[in-house]
This record gives structure tokens, sequence and C-alpha cells, in this order.
């Protein structure tokens, strides 16, 4: 059954327009050790919503108006790069 389901959790994530910089970092179904080693619980929790998707980032904030993904534009930098999770952190 245990495979049954990480088989079904690869699958998914890996077939969501949402979850493509999360197929990134995350390739197996466990806790992550990176965890354990943060102390900061607002450290933690600013790291859980960045991995959720619970950011104010373009490329999550255009979902909710409706903006055609090559228009979720990082306004950081006048670049006309579409601003993703991937973008971000490099």
């Amino acid at each position: 059954m245990l495979d049954n389901y990480y088989q079904k959790w690869y699958s998914e994530i890996n077939n969501s327009s949402k979850l493509k910089s999360y197929t990134l970092f995350k390739h197996t179904f466990n806790r992550e050790q990176y965890l354990d080693f943060i102390k900061e619980p607002y450290l933690k929790y600013s790291l859980a919503k960045f991995r959720t998707y619970a950011h104010k980032l373009a490329i999550e904030t255009g979902r909710y108006t409706n903006t055609p993904q090559n228009e979720h534009l990082c306004k950081s930098y006048n670049f006309n790069l579409v601003e993703s999770e991937y973008h971000f952190l490099l």
C-alpha cells in the first residue's frame, strides 16, 4: 500500500502545473533533514510558507488574478523575467 501511495504522490507532483519548482527540490516522500537544524521558529515558518506556495511572489499571486503565467514578472529587477520560486532563490 505504501508503495502505491508513494507512486501516486510522485505522479501527482510531477504532473502538477503548480508544483514545477517543488519537483526540482523534492524527489522522495520523507521528512526533510534540514528541518532538524533550523532552530529559529520564524525561519521554519518562512521556509514552510515558501515550500507550500503560501508566499507573495508574482508566480503565485498572478494565479489569483488569472494573469497569464508569462506575465508573472519579477518586480525587483527590470529584466522581464517570470518570477518563480527558482528565480527568487537564485
